[in-house]
C-alpha cells in the first residue's frame, strides 16, 4: 500500500491532534478545550512555517541561474521540498 504525501501529512496531523488531546486529559473531558487550543496553535504555526518556506523557496528559485543555458533546467523535486519543509517544521514546532 502506498500513501500519497498529502495523506501522510493528514495522518501525522491527526496523530498530533490525538496526542494533544490525550496530554490534555481528554479521558475526563476537563482538558478537552485546553488541549485543542494548544493543537490549534501548533497547526497555525505549521501553516505559517509552510507559507514562509514557500516564500523563501520562491525567492531562492527566482535567483537560480541556468548554468548550461536557457532551458537546460535547474530546480527542486517535490520530495526535496517536502524534506526541507519537514526539517523546518521539526526544528520549530515543539513535540
Amino acid at each position: 500500500m502506498k500513501l500519497s504525501n498529502d495523506r501522510v501529512e493528514e495522518l501525522l496531523d491527526m496523530e498530533a491532534k490525538l496526542e494533544a488531546l490525550e496530554s490534555g486529559g481528554v479521558a475526563n473531558w476537563d482538558g478537552y478545550f485546553i488541549a485543542l487550543i494548544e493543537y490549534n496553535k501548533a497547526a497555525a504555526a505549521k501553516k505559517r512555517i509552510e507559507i514562509i518556506f514557500d516564500a523563501m523557496l520562491a525567492i531562492i528559485v527566482d535567483g537560480i541561474e541556468e548554468p548550461e543555458g536557457v532551458g537546460a533546467g535547474c530546480g527542486i523535486s517535490p520530495d526535496a521540498r517536502i524534506e526541507a519543509l519537514n526539517l523546518l517544521q521539526n526544528s520549530v514546532i515543539p513535540k
